[in-house]
């Protein structure tokens, strides 16, 4: 008998106003009311006892779905009735099949109630949501968006069969027709695994295909039309878009070939130019190792201004079409840091000394000394920032190169900072933006007034960049400027040393203990030069004492009671009844007195006069050093100064003043290379240059013109071989390469010892040294020939000789 309660559920839901079902906690359908029969087309007497599962979702392979992913699946509804209330969703989209095999779109939603006590019983509330989806407007838009499309569009199932395609689609199938295989020309040929492989994996694809002259790009992704997972696939007429790329690359070629051709072009303009300098400046230096008059010395100086100038430009410019070319490298190898920024100043000094400028060095005490980078374009820069700096300071101005570091050493590495102060022009601040700009000045004025085309500090920054580094300035319009550059570069050091002699706070290096507690005083001098000395020697933590004002050190050093010092600085004095006066002011201290002879006295100043060494000398100076210091080596000489005996005769001053630059060609004769060279030089006067210079050092030298003829002179020197030959790379009939490598085969198959071979060239290109390494060469000089570099060569031969 049905109960009360049961009868009134049954009421209910068969007054229902959507579809209901009523279910058992199995799934299997108890009763179902009229809004169900119509929307199914079902029965009740013909449904009930059926599982709804088996009986309503479908079941084939586009739809169908198991049992246990089924929402009114047995286990489902077991987890929905056993789980808290409001714990699960109950309303779900679903497709259902109506006994005519319809597909029905529906939404759903699962109540439960009880008859009894642990006797739950199911119902299901359905309408039908099919046209639900869209309003009529927006599915009339929406189909006629396919349709109306330019592009082409069709639809296939996973198997690549059609069962849609746009107009412009089918236009295209007639017009290109269809493969073997019954797939349309323009379509992809994988056309099945693309298909299978959206379909699988529903991501996704893009796929570009050429048929004839027409590009296309063809996108497949998964989507369901009427219940079912089709592949719609979107093409593109891309013909366009790769003509364009296409053009691009032809473009990007040429800009390639034409890059190319613009540096083989400045690089050989730079060969061809140099080689005419490289004449001059040789020729330049010989005459000025000759008895000169005042009037030749002065023409000949101007040539060679004139000629080095000459060559920074050709230089500059061979730089600049490296970097344009990407051909420019960054070579790291291990660098004296002090050394390299003294050579720099040492090297512009006479160019200062010229205009009465007071050039400076500072180099932090503290700093690491050894550090690994690319010192050539680190010098190169800092020369750039130097000269600038020398040509835009009036007369009397100064000019101040100080290296600075983050104390702070982290990764072996180390954060450098230098900066070029100058008192010269400056530059308003609207123009500094031009300053690194690679074809302008600041101001046009300059280029009048000063000269220079501006590719120095240009090149600069683009070596700054290669480097990783930072470039840059501060100026101010009449008062000067300051160009800087910050780089980071590693300390060739071992972790485990920098632990050992790093001081986190002020030191790197031991300090020299010989030096300190020595009682100094600084006379005179300019404020930078007094704040390097005092700096310098505070570090070896030596006493200082300064007076800025000489006449004020004279009346200090009259007086009675006077430390006794054991160093006297006279900075920037060249007065020599001044410096007799300040020597001479007491007893207690007078150089020519025997009581205190423990004081030793130095003079520092920036460019004396042989006259002036030779009165200091009079007076019993112990030492002169001229400006700018160096470190190290100012340290060694007031060690050694430190040896003397008191009351014995000191040594005469090792003058470290001014040689001019015709006497550099002495220093050839210092060392003698009797070697028997064989010259391959065609350019006549670079032939005759480069003979004279070895000449001088000893050498016999044998000549030829061209490669072909090196090679025979070297088959026939049985009798006498050659020690070394010295080779220029481009040559008539055989260049130095081809020379080389065909001696170096010869070698190889005589059994004969390998000869060094040095390259002449003025090509100064990377490549070019790369070149001669690829030949065989062992060294390379660079036109014009530098005589020091000449020298360090030879000696390198004469070691290797020793060995063989």
């Amino acid at each position: 008998m049905i109960s009360n309660q049961e009868q009134a559920f049954k009421y209910f839901y068969k007054q229902f106003p959507d579809g209901a079902l009523h279910i058992s906690a199995e799934g299997i359908i108890l009763g179902l009311n009229n809004k169900a029969e119509q929307l199914l087309g079902w029965h009740e007497e013909e449904i009930i006892g059926q599982l709804i599962h088996e009986e309503l979702c479908p079941d084939d392979s586009e739809s169908g779905h198991q049992e246990s992913r089924c929402a009114f699946g047995k286990d489902s509804l077991s987890k929905f009735i056993n789980s808290p209330q409001d714990s699960l969703p109950n309303k779900f989209d679903q497709l259902w099949v109506k006994k005519n095999g319809v597909y029905l779109h529906l939404e759903t939603q699962l109540f439960i109630t009880y008859y009894k006590p642990k006797e739950p019983i199911c119902f299901i509330t359905f309408k039908d949501i099919s046209n639900l989806r869209f309003s009529p407007d927006e599915t009339q838009r929406l189909s006629l968006f396919p349709e109306l499309n330019p592009s082409p569009v069709l639809q296939l199932d996973e198997q690549a069969v059609i069962h849609y395609a746009n107009a412009s689609m089918t236009d295209m199938m007639v017009k290109y027709g269809f493969s073997d295989n019954g797939f349309p020309n323009i379509l992809p040929d994988n056309l099945s695994s693309i298909t299978q492989k959206c379909y699988d994996r529903e991501n996704f694809i893009n796929i570009e295909k050429k048929f004839g002259n027409r590009y296309f790009s063809w996108n497949f992704h998964s989507i369901k039309e009427d219940h079912k997972r089709l592949i719609q696939v979107y093409g593109l007429d891309i013909t366009e878009r790769k003509l364009y790329e296409s053009s691009l690359k032809e473009l990007v070629k040429l800009h390639e070939v034409h890059s190319q051709q613009k540096s083989d072009f400045l690089s050989n303009m730079s060969h061809e130019l140099r080689s005419p300098m490289s004449g001059i400046l040789g020729m330049v230096n010989l005459l000025l190792d000759t008895d000169l008059s005042d009037s030749q010395f002065d023409y000949l100086d101007k040539i060679q201004k004139s000629s080095d100038t000459m060559l920074i430009l050709i230089n500059d410019i061979l730089d600049l079409s490296k970097i344009e070319a990407g051909k420019l490298e960054i070579n790291l190898e291990k660098f004296d840091l002090i050394d390299a920024m003294y050579d720099i100043v040492n090297l512009l000094e006479f160019q200062a000394n010229q205009k009465s400028i007071n050039l400076e060095l500072r180099i932090s005490p503290a700093i690491p000394n050894t550090l690994i980078g690319d010192s050539l374009r680190i010098r190169q820069i800092i020369h750039n920032f130097l000269t600038n700096a020398i040509k835009f300071t009036p007369s009397h101005g100064y000019v101040c190169l100080d290296v600075e570091f983050d104390k702070q050493i982290l990764n072996n590495e180390v954060n450098l900072t230098f900066v070029v102060d100058d008192s010269g022009i400056g530059i308003d601040e609207e123009n500094q933006q031009y300053v690194f700009g690679k074809y302008q000045q600041a101001e046009s004025s300059i280029v009048k007034n000063y000269g220079g085309t501006g590719l120095g500090l240009a090149i600069s920054k683009e070596l700054a960049e290669l480097m990783s580094a930072e470039i840059g300035l501060t100026s101010i319009k009449g008062e000067g400027s300051s160009f800087w550059l910050k780089i980071t570069l590693p300390i060739d050091i071992h972790e485990e040393i920098i632990d050992a002699y790093y001081n986190k706070e002020t030191n790197f290096f031991k300090k020299s203990t010989a030096l300190e507690k020595k009682n100094c005083l600084i006379i005179g001098g300019l404020t930078t030069t007094a704040t390097i000395l005092n700096e310098q020697l505070k570090y070896w933590d030596a006493e200082t004492y300064t007076i800025e004002e000489p006449e004020t050190a004279l009346q200090y050093l009259q007086s009675n009671n006077i430390p006794d010092y054991d160093f006297v600085f006279l900075l920037d004095i060249d007065d020599q009844d001044l410096i007799y006066q300040i020597s001479n002011a007491s007893e207690k201290l007078s150089i020519n007195c025997d009581q205190y002879t423990n004081t030793r006295w130095i003079s520092i100043t920036q460019y004396p006069e042989k006259k002036f060494i030779a009165y200091l000398q009079e007076l019993g100076f112990d030492a002169l050093v001229k400006k700018p210091i160096h470190p190290m080596k100012f340290k060694n000489l007031l060690l050694e100064c430190l040896k003397h005996i008191p009351g014995s005769q000191r040594e005469e001053i090792k003058s470290i003043a001014r040689i001019e630059k015709h006497l550099n060609v002495n220093k050839l004769n210092e060392e003698q290379f009797e070697f028997n060279i064989l010259l391959a030089e065609d350019n006549l006067v670079n032939q005759k240059i480069s003979k004279i210079l070895l000449e001088k050092l000893g050498c016999k030298v044998s000549l030829a013109i061209n490669g072909a003829e090196a090679v025979k002179q070297y088959l026939d020197a049985n009798n006498n071989p050659f020690d070394a030959i010295f080779m220029d790379c481009h040559m008539p009939i055989l260049d130095g390469f081809e020379a080389s490598q065909e001696i170096r085969m010869l070698e190889k198959t005589h059994k004969l010892n390998e000869i060094s071979i040095v390259a002449l060239t003025a090509n100064t290109a990377e490549d070019e040294m790369k070149n001669t390494q690829a030949a065989g060469m062992n060294a390379f000089l660079s036109k014009p020939i530098d005589k020091d570099k000449l020298i360090s060569i030879l000696s390198e031969i004469r070691k290797r000789k020793s060995f063989t």
